[in-house]
Parts: C-alpha cells; sequence; structure tokens
C-alpha cells in the first residue's frame, strides 16, 4: 500500500490512555449526561469507570486481540465500554440494532466477535442470532463467548456486575499504529460491506486535526443525537468531543423537539447533525418556539449539505454560515472544513495534517485546479486497512498509501474543495451507507427476477433514495410495489427500495459483467424530463 509518513506531533499511544491522561485536566466538570434520566458522569467518574470496567473485562477473559461488540442505541456508557476495551489492547466493533439478525450475524462473524455488550429490548434477536452462528461456526464456538446486558437479565452477565473496586491503570503494551482500535462497517469504493479497520493513531491524529481546526472549547456542551455506531457520531462526536471537554447530552434516538428542548435547557453552543437531521429541524412547525440562540457554530457531515438546506439552517440558528466538513470512515471525518474559510457549496479547505491530491481515475495523475478527478487522501489518519480483505486494500490505495475515494471533485484557485460526483457505486441515505450490491444479491434470489442493478436517485431530504431495475423471467408476472415489499422483508429500514422499482428488458454491463449504472442513470433523468 505504501507508506504514510506520521508527523512528529501526533502521539503514537493506546488510544484509551491517549484519553485518560487528558481527561485529568477536566477532572469534575461534566463530561456525559443522559437526556432521559439526567443522570451524568464527570471526567474524573468516566476515567475511573473505564478504569474499572477494563479489570471487569479481564476478569471475564478479555485479551489483547480479542474483539468486543457493542450492539446498543446511544449511551452515556458507549466511550466506557470503548476504551475500557481499548485500554486492555481489544479491538472494539460498532453494530447497529437497526441491522437485521442476517447483517448482524455477517458481522459478528466476519469480525470474530468474542464479547457482546447490549441491551435487554435486544435480547430475543441476539439469543436466535447465537443459535445460528453456534450452528453454523463450529470451528470457531467462541463468536459471542460472553454476552454483557446493560440492564437486569438473569441469562446472562450483568454490566454492572463487572465494576469493582480494581482498576487497571496501565495500557496493553500493543504498537498503536498498527494495532485496530474500532471496527467500523463501510462499503468502500465496491461490492458488499467491508470492516474498516481504524488504529490508535489513526484516531489520535484525527483528533489532533479536529481539535486545531473546529472552533469548540472546554466547557461547551453539545446534544449527541448523531448514532455512536456511526463513524461522525462515534468519532467526530465521542472521541473528538471528550478529548477538548465538551460536555455531550446524550440523546438515545434523534427525536426534533426533544432535541430543540435540550439545546434551550441545556443552552447549547455546538451541535453536530447529518443533513437529514437540519432537513427535519427546519420544517419542524414548532421549531420557532424555541429558544436556540445559544448555538453558536453547527458542522454537518456525512453526506453533502444542500445550498437551500444551508440557507434555511442559517436563518433558522441566526449563523453566518453552517460548516460542512468533508470524509469517509476509512478516511477520517475532517479531510475538509470550512471553519477557517467558508464558500457555499463548498466542503472548505483541508486542514494541517491532511493531504489531499485530485487525480485523472485513468491515469493516477494529479490534474490542474478547476478540473475535476478522484480524490484521493493521504496522512496519520488514514485506515490501515481493511479486515481479512487484501483484495480490497490492494484496490484501495495508490503506491504512496494514499485513499481512492471514489470521489469526484476538484479543488478551486483558492484552495477549496468541491465534492460533485462519485466513481464507487455507495448509495447514501440519510449519510447512511447502502452497498447497491446487496440489494441486487437478495432481487436477484427472488422467483421472478432474472438479473438486477440498484442506483441512488437523488432526493432533497434523504440524500440519495436506492432505486431498483429488473429484468422479469419470461413467464413470471411481479409487480413493483411486490418486489419493493419483498426487498423489506431482508434489510433493515434504511435501505429500503424508496426510489422505486422500474422494468427493464436487460442490465447495461461491460464485457466483463460490471453494471454501467451511468446509463441506468441517465435513463432515469431522461425520464423526469
Amino acid at each position: 500500500m505504501g507508506e504514510i509518513k506520521y508527523p512528529d506531533d501526533i502521539p503514537r499511544v493506546n488510544l484509551a490512555q491517549f484519553h485518560l491522561d487528558n481527561m485529568d485536566r477536566f477532572g469534575d466538570l461534566v463530561a456525559l449526561v443522559d437526556a432521559n434520566t439526567n443522570k451524568q458522569y464527570t471526567y474524573c467518574e468516566v476515567k475511573d469507570r473505564i478504569q474499572r470496567l477494563a479489570a471487569g473485562y479481564k476478569n471475564l477473559g478479555l485479551r489483547e486481540g480479542d474483539v468486543l461488540c457493542a450492539l446498543t442505541y446511544n449511551t452515556i456508557e458507549y466511550p466506557i465500554i470503548w476504551f475500557a476495551a481499548n485500554l486492555l489492547g481489544a479491538t472494539f466493533q460498532t453494530a447497529s440494532p437497526l441491522y437485521t439478525d442476517e447483517e448482524l450475524e455477517r458481522r459478528f462473524c466476519e469480525c470474530s466477535a468474542k464479547f457482546l455488550v447490549t441491551i435487554p429490548e435486544l435480547l430475543p434477536r441476539i439469543k436466535t442470532i447465537n443459535i445460528n452462528i453456534k450452528k453454523r461456526n463450529m470451528s470457531n464456538k467462541n463468536i459471542l463467548n460472553k454476552i454483557i446486558v446493560i440492564g437486569t437479565s438473569d441469562e446472562f452477565i450483568s454490566y454492572d456486575s463487572l465494576y469493582s473496586n480494581e482498576r487497571v491503570t496501565k495500557p496493553a503494551d500493543i504498537d498503536p499504529m498498527n494495532t485496530a482500535s474500532i471496527l467500523l462497517s463501510s462499503s468502500g469504493t465496491t461490492g458488499l460491506p467491508k470492516f474498516v479497520r481504524l488504529s490508535h493513531v489513526n484516531f489520535a491524529s484525527n483528533v489532533i486535526h479536529i481539535k486545531r481546526t473546529i472552533p469548540i472549547k472546554t466547557g461547551d456542551c453539545t446534544i449527541l443525537a448523531l448514532p455512536v455506531f456511526h463513524h461522525f457520531g462515534a468519532f467526530g462526536a465521542l472521541c473528538s468531543l471528550m478529548y477538548v471537554g465538551l460536555k455531550l447530552v446524550v440523546m438515545e434516538k434523534f427525536d426534533v423537539p426533544q432535541y430543540l428542548n435540550l439545546i434551550q435547557a441545556y443552552k447549547a453552543n455546538f451541535l453536530q447533525m447529518v443533513p437529514t437531521m437540519g432537513a427535519r429541524l427546519v420544517k419542524y412547525p414548532q421549531r420557532h418556539k424555541y429558544d436556540i440562540s445559544s448555538v453558536k457554530y453547527i458542522m454537518t457531515a456525512a453526506a453533502p449539505l444542500g445550498i437551500e438546506l444551508e440557507k434555511q439552517l442559517r436563518e433558522m440558528f441566526k449563523l453566518p454560515f453552517i460548516g460542512q466538513g468533508y470524509g469517509l470512515t476509512e478516511t477520517g471525518y475532517n479531510c475538509g472544513n470550512t471553519v477557517d474559510r467558508y464558500r457555499s457549496g463548498s466542503s472548505g479547505v483541508v486542514p494541517k495534517g491532511v493531504i489531499i491530491k485530485v487525480v485523472d481515475p485513468d491515469t493516477g495523475k494529479v490534474v490542474p485546479n478547476n478540473t475535476r478527478g478522484e480524490i484521493l487522501v493521504g496522512g496519520p489518519q488514514i485506515t490501515i486497512g481493511y479486515l481479512n480483505n487484501p483484495k480490497a486494500n490492494k484496490e484501495s490505495f495508490d503506491e504512496n498509501g494514499f485513499f481512492k475515494t471514489g470521489d469526484v471533485g476538484y479543488f478551486d484557485d483558492d484552495g477549496f474543495i468541491y465534492i460533485v460526483d462519485r466513481i464507487k457505486e455507495l448509495i447514501k441515505y440519510k449519510g447512511l451507507q447502502v452497498a447497491p450490491a446487496i440489494l441486487e444479491d437478495i432481487l436477484v434470489k427472488h422467483e421472478a427476477i432474472a438479473d438486477a442493478a440498484v442506483i441512488g436517485i437523488p432526493d432533497p431530504d434523504a440524500g440519495e433514495l436506492p432505486k431498483a431495475f429488473v429484468v422479469v423471467l419470461p413467464g413470471h408476472n411481479v409487480t413493483p410495489q411486490e418486489i419493493v415489499k419483498y426487498v423489506e422483508g431482508h434489510v433493515s429500514s434504511y435501505m429500503r427500495l424508496r426510489g422505486g422499482v422500474e422494468f427493464i428488458d436487460q442490465i447495461p454491463r461491460n464485457p466483463s459483467g460490471k453494471i454501467l449504472r451511468r446509463f441506468l442513470r441517465d435513463r432515469t433523468k431522461k425520464s423526469k424530463l
């Protein structure tokens, strides 16, 4: 893959210790607040709980190199669960409760998740998944070997029972540059979802980049409604903001009136959101009844922010501009931002410590300003690679270690970066990643479908909606509505075919069999004219 150079100012330490050392500076400042119960932890209490939970993990048998997964909605326990595992040299895996049982089973097995931390309401599903895993993975009986429940359970290990007076005060002796702190799911540039290995140094360097650029300071307050199992929530919020010493008021799930009420009650001055959250806020009829004047800065990411939505958010919060961030799971959250310099429609300028080049996708040569090309990202925040996927690793990096994003964009003469298209197939619905390959695989299993292709079609609120093109087998009758319903039974809600189904005589493919999606996009555009 080539070698990425690590600047001298990037700490080469265990990510948990990186945070623990910093928490001493914040002492009794409030770190985490549960939005539903008002339960809160100070930074001193968070540090103590991380060290005590690590001791509990250790007594259960969690060791360096093991994988511990958290399957839960947002909770103030999340960073504690994560950093305690890292302190022992274990890798933390995120998972969404929105995944289907099939998706969760695949994730647990591919990542060899030995430990699972979850919540009581998900236990019926976990039991079924665990039975299936044990039947199909006789050679690896360690998957989901220990199940820990945040709450009461007679069958499984109680999360609270792991806390005692014992503490782990010394981090595991790992190689922080090459050891995965976390496994996050991403579709990469092509194909089925891959598991991104982000090292301890990847995260620490990105934290440093963000601290340099985003206008936040110790004691500021934010409302965390981003899903913490997503890269933006896990890194952009929990990891980065706790390093600066913010108060994080944690919502279990995003809810517009509760969100606005929390801004008012806690006088939050910094917000992070994906564009779909912003769209719901500006359309909420009662939004004017809340005092949101405390908000001084908003950062959006995970999907492009439309110019009209940006304008509406500016007017609603009475701000001079809305910040935008550019990045991928593989490249870190802050590859471009509009903090120091702002230009409407742009993803901002590249922060210190990050390198971006725009190249001709065919030749790999850097193109001039105002010329479109593929965006490649380099720097110490770049992933150390995909889990157990050498083919994807070879294809996703150039000879100098730059990650090929699959995004098409350009720099203007003033250094502002613009994202205009994507080479890759990934669909982004409300900031969540949808891999067409998964939907296509499900579609062709239908008894009436001979071939299928899926693209994303633009939507002002959601970003993109998955749309299927289907070739029906001769002699079969099926309606678009039946196909939509069939897919709903096999995927998470965000992966549904909200863009509809269109019947087609033949899926356009190149000689090697690759789907020519641009023809399908052109067909969709023409049908709307």
